[in-house]
């Protein structure tokens, strides 16, 4: 009997029968494409990584928190398979290459990459918690792949003593490309990282080639703030600053619809480390109450843009924020209002970028300055 008082049969808690539905689920809403990776996916069984949950649980298309802070704030988990499956594609990963992965978490992905690269042996994977590290050893040797490398290690670092590698793929967020990374990716080799600011992520495939890093792939993701001491960290409340309010001047004005999501995504391109942000002055289920605000790193909102009788925008503290905003708005205008699906970047060692001109705009971080242009 289930726990709602009706029959169950075998197959709702046969592993082989529930790891097919999940693949099922995944071709036919277009998570998964590749023969190579749907065989992985088959072969190697998420209970394994997942023990002491219900089948049914571990089996659904969900990430799955694995541990958490006293805030309750995600530190480990199970990533979506649906989501694994997007990167693994950008990823590109052939029999017999050597592959570095950012964040063991549970060891699951990391069994997924050995069943493409065709042997264990050929996965290093790195966390910084050891406690982390031995679940992951343990999961992937009864999972028959006690081959893969767990490395109790600072991920930012990389891994230098097996470097290069021809792929290297980061399961955290980052908001910037650690030199490491870049330093130990074999030229011509593919890096798959979730890339971003809180809110604007975005997962890209990057090809190493010339000095540099060629963007090939994007998909819209959601992952944990990667950990250790680079990590994105929320900064001490600031003083109380001065409010002020300018009329707003791009036309038009940036409401409603996907259209912002897409200038918000374009906006935290530039204006790092502050984060372009979406919310409701009404409903939510109302799109014509979005509105466009622009948050610190202590999440306070510092502008927003408001229509009374006017549009303007409010804010407090620097006023060059709403030029900012401006700028960058109207750049989006002139450049077609690109989604994030059009926008393309190019990752160069700090200094070493080309000089911007009109067609591409140059986004600053600490370590990379990326050119951005706009493609189909």
């Amino acid at each position: 009997m289930g726990y709602n008082g009706r029959m169950t049969t075998p197959a709702e808690h046969d592993p082989d029968a529930l790891n097919d539905a999940l693949i099922g689920k995944l071709k036919a809403e277009g998570a998964l494409h590749s023969p190579d990776t749907e065989r992985a996916f088959r072969r190697v069984h998420r209970h394994h990584f997942l023990p002491g949950l219900d089948a049914q649980a571990v089996y659904r298309d969900e990430a799955i928190a694995t541990h958490r802070r006293e805030s309750d704030e995600w530190i480990s988990s199970s990533s979506q398979p649906a989501m694994m499956a997007i990167m693994l594609e950008q990823l590109q990963l052939g029999r017999g290459m050597h592959v570095l992965e950012i964040g063991a978490g549970t060891g699951y992905n990391a069994a997924l990459l050995a069943a493409l690269t065709g042997d264990a042996w050929n996965v290093w994977t790195v966390d910084m918690d050891e406690e982390f590290c031995a679940e992951a050893r343990a999961h992937l040797e009864a999972a028959g792949a006690g081959g893969v490398r767990v490395l109790c290690a600072d991920g930012w670092q990389g891994w230098p003593d097996a470097a290069p590698y021809d792929r290297i793929i980061v399961t955290a967020s980052a908001y910037d490309i650690a030199p490491a990374w870049f330093g130990q990716l074999r030229e011509g080799g593919v890096m798959v990282v979730p890339w971003g600011a809180p809110f604007q992520q975005r997962c890209l495939g990057f090809r190493k080639q010339n000095g540099r890093l060629i963007q090939q792939a994007t998909h819209a993701c959601g992952f944990m703030k990667m950990r250790g001491r680079h990590e994105w960290t929320d900064q001490p409340p600031p003083e109380a600053e001065d409010a002020w309010e300018r009329p707003w001047s791009v036309s038009p004005p940036p409401i409603a619809g996907t259209a912002l999501d897409d200038l918000a995504f374009f906006l935290s391109l530039f204006l790092w480390p502050l984060i372009p942000t979406i919310f409701w002055m009404g409903e939510p289920s109302d799109d014509t109450a979005k509105r466009l605000g622009l948050m610190d790193r202590t999440r306070r909102i510092l502008a927003t843009v408001e229509m009374e009788e006017r549009w303007k925008t409010v804010g407090s503290g620097d006023r060059k924020k709403a030029e900012d905003l401006e700028e960058y708005a109207a750049l989006w205008q002139q450049w077609g209002r690109p989604t994030p699906e059009q926008v393309r970047l190019t990752a160069y060692p700090r200094g070493t970028a080309p000089v911007a001109d009109g067609d591409v705009g140059l986004a600053r971080r600490e370590w990379f300055d990326y050119v951005v242009s706009v493609g189909d």
